[in-house]
């Protein structure tokens, strides 16, 4: 086993790089800002989902292990400790009594020498257990990335959208001051007063929520990054994504990890047709053992003895059970066919989805600018025309709620617009610590395999008691 369970073309390092790296030079922030590199590097050290999934690869792991030790001996050792009485009666008289007692002691050894191929087979199913694993982590990984991204950009918008709410509300705080002034000076209407009033409180109802969107939104962070949200620097935007459709494409059949996933299950299952045919073809056993016999009578005699055999089985008529086991090994790898078929082509259609999310959303992020302009001149105008009698206070306080409205979706976009590129790498199976360059200690599967598979006593080096996940959890 080795580095082929992770593939990836020469390109995808750069783009994952390009898209958290520039972050810092895009966009001037606070020095103590967190930025999105920093949160995920958080969540792929603490995160418990994925520290559960490198334990359970882990463990698929041994089953190498125990795959490997049908090449090796087996040794026993056997005790024997026998205390019998036995007496003799002609009629009346007792005419015999004895007492023995014996301890006999014994060692065995066994190796299989042929079973029709099946350890060696055993032997690569495992394997490609191990990479179905291995890719199934990477899925796992990537899956919580684009949750920690997801609730990083979140945080980001909320704290918007609260500020927008906030400062809604501080300016028709302000406002209805004014138009109850000019109420009493008899310039304005109690309609006004009522509509100015009845803004406010609609600003304040917003606020609150926006608030309370804020507090959920914190939480969900904490609970995937395993930290309280501080200070965020909103991340730069995605410019280096594939050019075309076919390039992600071709990506996504060689790397995403659904797809590489399928395939070791595939091989699994192919081995699993081996280990099927095997089951008729002979055993053969080699097995030597050693015994001591001692006879605890006045004699006290000692027996010794040792013996070597080889044994030969060959299956003649097993009830129909090894024919059903090998139909059945054949459907188990026509469905794993199926499924590596179904894995592609819902990867594919995944990054399609994912391309076109994304220059949709980088579609309406200009036409939402326009929008927030238009209605800056529309409200700034609408108030202009107040001061001289052309447009009432309502007409005004319409323009700014389309002003807000407007800033809200904008803010909604540049998050929908900066996830998107994330779930298109995803999709891609590029979304990873190792291609995003995390300043990180990178979790290396081969550590623990390499500890493990070959391995004959022990509980390893490196993994003895409590891994190292279940100490940072």
């Amino acid at each position: 086993m080795g580095r082929h369970f992770c593939r990836y073309i020469s390109d995808t390092k750069l783009i994952g790089m390009c898209l958290l790296l520039g972050t810092a030079t895009m966009l001037p922030t606070e020095s103590s800002a967190e930025t999105l590199a920093q949160a995920l590097s958080a969540a792929y050290n603490t995160n418990p989902t994925l520290a559960a999934e490198r334990a359970q690869l882990r463990a698929t792991d041994e089953g190498v292990s125990q795959a490997v030790s049908d090449w090796r001996p087996t040794a026993e050792l056997t005790s024997d400790y026998k205390n019998s009485w036995s007496n003799t009666k002609g009629g009346t008289s007792l005419v015999g009594n004895n007492h023995t007692k014996t301890v006999d002691a014994g060692a065995k050894v066994t190796q299989n020498i042929y079973k029709g191929g099946r350890t060696t087979s055993g032997i690569r199913q495992a394997e490609a257990n191990v990479g179905a694993g291995r890719s199934k982590l990477l899925n796992v990984e990537q899956k919580v990335f684009v949750e920690a991204i997801g609730a990083f950009l979140q945080v980001i918008r909320d704290i918007e959208v609260v500020d927008l709410r906030v400062n809604d509300e501080q300016r028709l705080a302000r406002q209805h001051e004014s138009v109850q002034a000019r109420f009493e000076l008899g310039d304005l209407t109690r309609t006004d007063v009522a509509q100015s009033k009845a803004s406010l409180s609609k600003s304040k109802a917003a606020r609150r929520q926006a608030e309370g969107e804020l507090e959920v939104s914190r939480a969900n962070y904490e609970r995937i990054i395993g930290m309280p949200a501080g200070g965020l620097e909103t991340p730069a935007v995605a410019t280096d994504l594939p050019k075309t459709l076919d390039q992600a494409i071709e990506i996504t059949v060689q790397n995403n990890p659904s797809v590489t996933n399928a395939v070791f299950a595939q091989q699994s299952a192919k081995e699993g047709i081996e280990q099927a045919e095997g089951t008729f073809l002979p055993t053969v056993n080699m097995s030597g053992t050693a015994d001591r016999l001692w006879l605890r009578e006045r004699s006290r005699s000692r027996t010794n003895s040792a013996t070597f055999s080889v044994g030969l089985s060959v299956p003649l008529d097993t009830s129909g059970v090894l024919q059903s086991k090998l139909r059945q090994a054949h459907q188990s790898s026509s469905q794993a066919r199926l499924q590596y078929e179904a894995a592609r082509n819902e990867a594919i259609e995944a990054t399609i989805k994912a391309w076109e999310n994304y220059f949709t959303a980088e579609a309406k992020i200009q036409p939402l600018e326009d929008q927030v302009e238009a209605s800056t001149i529309a409200y700034e105008g609408s108030k202009l025309e107040e001061e001289v009698g052309n447009r009432t206070i309502f007409e005004v306080l319409e323009e700014k709620q389309k002003l807000i409205q407007a800033h809200v979706e904008l803010v909604d976009a540049n998050r929908v617009y900066r996830l998107a590129a994330y779930e298109l790498m995803s999709a891609m199976g590029v979304l990873t610590a190792e291609n995003l360059g995390l300043a990180v200690d990178k979790y290396d599967p081969n550590d623990h395999y390499d500890d493990v598979s070959d391995r004959w006593m022990g509980l390893g080096t490196k993994w003895r008691g409590k891994t190292k996940e279940a100490n940072d959890v």
